[in-house]
């Protein structure tokens, strides 16, 4: 086998996972995909835009954050995610937690 070959093949066993998934991920990390997969209803999605002072060398742009709040409920229990997409750095962020029912 030639190197090139042997060293791509490391890359996509070992990163391959990261690579396909957008980023890092650690095992039983819950999004609200998961959630849904595991038959969570969602019970509320409240969107809303922040606008910030742009990030250096940039400060004179305007930072937009669509941030998209879900609440999720299975078997009297609630999960609440938060997806965070940032336009000045072109990202997506999701994290999820237990919370309380929704009001």
């Amino acid at each position: 086998m030639s190197q090139s070959f042997l060293s791509f093949l490391i890359v996509i066993v070992f990163l391959g996972p990261a690579i396909l998934s957008g980023g890092p991920t650690t095992a039983g990390e819950a999004t609200a995909a998961s959630l849904q997969d595991q038959g969570w209803q969602v019970v509320k999605k409240r969107d809303r835009q922040e606008k910030r002072p742009g990030i250096a060398p940039y400060h004179d742009l305007t930072r937009v954050l669509q941030i998209t709040t879900l609440t999720l409920a299975k078997d009297g229990k609630h999960q609440i995610c938060e997806m965070v997409y940032d336009s000045q750095r072109d990202n997506i962020s999701e994290t999820c937690r237990s919370g309380d029912a929704p009001k």
